[in-house]
């Protein structure tokens, strides 16, 4: 296989990325985004990525390109578009899941440049898969070796071993992928390539396990769905070729793997818990319904980027006062759990005319196979899209993102066409190529210092700020960051009655609900008020406070003791 200097550059670094960086492990607060270390690594070499892709372009003296990538332009700027009436105010919160939108449609168009044959573009799935046996050997370590104390935070005790992710459905869906990829290389792989299908078996093997001890409902759809998919033309394709043995093979890893993290459930006493589970809606219903609602309230424009968390939590809070909405939802809601709806709440019909593009340039390609082989092209990508429509994947983990990319472009490039255009403005692209990378780099660095400095203030006592004054790149952290240093100001107002602080206090927590409402923070702008002798204006707040959070613990504590000390006065 001969490779460019550049392209092996961008193998390398890709290899890096799945292999070693997506797993890096760093304590955290938790949450999506950038607010997880292993999401800020995964946008340092994504940024390599695309840089190298743009060098490639200068070197070659032309700009590769395909019917869908000029959908996904077209499909990014539409859904672009509703920032040009959003909210400022709140418009600021959608910043990062467009950045990270833009930045999927450059890794896709960097790909795109290197214009691999089938042999180099199967290297790059090989080296997904090998992503995903690290992320099961990692899940079984937490699972059976490690113990209730560990360095790494792992919860021992609800013990559902989710690997780097933190999350047991996102940990699901990824390794849900990797055991459709497993199937899927199969039938790429030629006679005398045993090392590659015993990959594809261990693998296999390896990620069923821990898909199992999930207890993951997405999961186990696509654990089920996905390889149905995919059989009947891996069938077609392995007996063609007089190798039906293989199938047979990975069919015995599959079921072997399934029964073995039963076994690991009955063993410790979770399959009657998890049989419970699995028939149990949860909250989603609630949440469907009135985010359904809430996009049939204003369907063309949305209620603008950035105002889901907001507008949710006071139309359902109404809605639930007045009967008119179903219990069960939770408070602090920044995502309905489905990405069509979050973007038709926000976007309306625009933000959603852009998805719709997407999938339709998609499948365009998909149409054209023949029936068994687009389902199994459908297979590969099942998982994401199921579990998009479940939660938020691609929010939670950036290497989703990634791995759903590539995976459109491997079908788009080796079923579909691509052109060439003459493209000569060196200087601008070496610029971006060069740019990109390094200020992505300071800026995702300089984030993870961050982390660890609140990390390290929001497991003490918060009774020394020092840390919080050593931050150097405050934006991913923002909000955070100006919780804890408000919380600290505050109780040094209250203790002393510093007027000025209190109303300073007052005037934050006014501007920071209309962006992202928290409990606390209305029960301390409720005790700010009631130190000012505004009493009336604090009882005002704090029914209103009652009436968004019926279910918080903490705000009945607080109007609980607000009667009581009513009443001894």
């Amino acid at each position: 296989m001969n490779l460019t200097t550049l392209k092996k550059g961008f193998f390398i670094t890709f290899a890096a990325y799945m292999l070693i960086g997506m797993h890096y492990f760093q304590h955290n607060s938790g949450g999506s985004g950038l607010h997880l270390p292993f999401n800020v690594i995964g946008w340092i070499f994504i940024s390599a990525l695309i840089g190298i892709g743009l060098w490639q372009v200068t070197l070659q003296g032309k700009l590769v390109y395909s019917r869908l990538s000029l959908i996904f332009i077209a499909a990014t700027l539409l859904m672009l578009m509703p920032l040009l009436y959003a909210d400022p105010v709140v418009a600021s919160i959608s910043y990062t899941r467009l950045f990270g939108l833009v930045g999927g449609l450059l890794f896709f168009i960097a790909l795109q440049q290197l214009q691999l044959n089938q042999q180099q573009r199967l290297i790059l799935l090989y080296l997904i898969l090998g992503a995903v046996f690290v992320e099961a050997v990692f899940s079984l370590v937490q699972y059976y070796l490690l113990p209730v104390n560990n360095m790494v935070g792992y919860q021992k005790i609800a013990n559902r071993p989710y690997g780097i992710f933190q999350q047991p459905n996102v940990s699901a869906s990824f390794l849900t992928t990797g055991i459709a990829l497993a199937l899927y290389l199969l039938t790429q792989t030629e006679l005398a390539e045993k090392n590659k299908r015993l990959f594809c078996y261990v693998t296999t093997f390896m990620a069923v396990i821990p898909v199992v001890l999930l207890q993951s409902r997405t999961g186990y759809l696509s654990l089920l769905i996905a390889p149905l998919l995919l059989l009947p033309w891996v069938c077609q394709q392995l007996r063609e070729s007089d190798r039906l043995k293989c199938l047979a093979v990975w069919l015995a890893c599959y079921f072997t793997g399934i029964l073995i993290g039963a076994y690991g459930l009955v063993t410790a006493e979770q399959a009657v818990k998890s049989a419970a589970y699995l028939t149990d809606p949860g909250a989603r219903v609630p949440i469907y319904l009135h985010s359904l609602a809430m996009w049939l309230e204003k369907p063309l424009l949305g209620w603008g980027y950035g105002s889901f968390e907001v507008a949710y939590l006071h139309s359902y809070s109404q809605a639930l006062n007045q009967g008119l909405a179903l219990p069960g939802s939770p408070e602090n809601l920044d995502h309905p759990h489905n990405e069509l709806l979050y973007w038709a709440i926000e976007g309306g019909l625009v933000a959603l005319a852009g998805i719709a593009l997407l999938v339709i340039g998609f499948l365009r390609i998909i149409v054209k196979q023949p029936l068994w082989q687009a389902l199994a092209l459908l297979g590969l990508v099942l998982p994401l899209v199921l579990h998009s429509q479940t939660e938020y994947p691609f929010y939670h983990s950036i290497v989703h993102w990634v791995v759903f990319l590539t995976l459109i472009w491997y079908i788009a490039s080796r079923y579909g066409n691509t052109k060439t255009l003459e493209f000569n403005y060196t200087f601008l692209l070496r610029t971006l190529a060069l740019l990109i990378p390094l200020v992505t780099g300071a800026f995702m660095l300089t984030t993870l210092h961050t982390n660890t400095l609140l990390t390290q203030y929001e497991r003490s006592d918060r009774s020394d700020i020092t840390p919080l004054t050593k931050v150097v790149n405050p934006v991913a952290w923002i909000t955070r960051l100006e919780f804890n240093a408000m919380m600290y100001r505050l109780q040094i107002a209250m203790y002393n009655n510093d007027i000025a602080e209190l109303n300073n206090y007052i005037d934050w927590a006014n501007e920071i609900s209309q962006k992202t409402p928290r409990a606390n923070i209305y029960i301390n702008w409720s005790r700010a008020l009631a130190k000012l002798g505004q009493q009336q204006a604090a009882e005002q707040l704090l029914q209103q406070t009652i009436i968004m959070y019926p279910n918080n613990k903490l705000v009945q504590r607080f109007a609980a003791s607000q009667a009581d000390t009513t009443r001894s006065q």
